[in-house]
């Protein structure tokens, strides 16, 4: 799901909105669709979940998130967890 997409680029470092795009269009839009929009919303469901959280605001209120302990856990679940077909 897209929710383990962004879980797993905030895994490997905090990041905004706009980057989760960035590397979600680099490393995985060719094998897992989601639009703009989708990307831009997830952040804030996880936050609301409390599997990432906010690190950093800038300037322009622009928000860096960061994975917390319950989102890795959450990842590492999924990763070992046999997925049905």
């Amino acid at each position: 799901s897209l929710r383990i997409a962004a879980l797993g680029l905030l895994a490997e470092g905090p990041a905004s909105g706009y980057d989760l795009l960035k590397l979600f269009e680099k490393s995985m839009a060719n094998v897992w669709p989601a639009t703009q929009s989708q990307l831009y919303s997830e952040p804030n469901k996880l936050a609301d979940g409390g599997l990432i959280e906010v690190s950093a605001v800038g300037p322009r209120g622009r928000k860096e998130y960061e994975i917390t302990d319950a989102g890795r856990d959450e990842l590492q679940r999924w990763v070992t967890t046999p997925q049905e077909d």
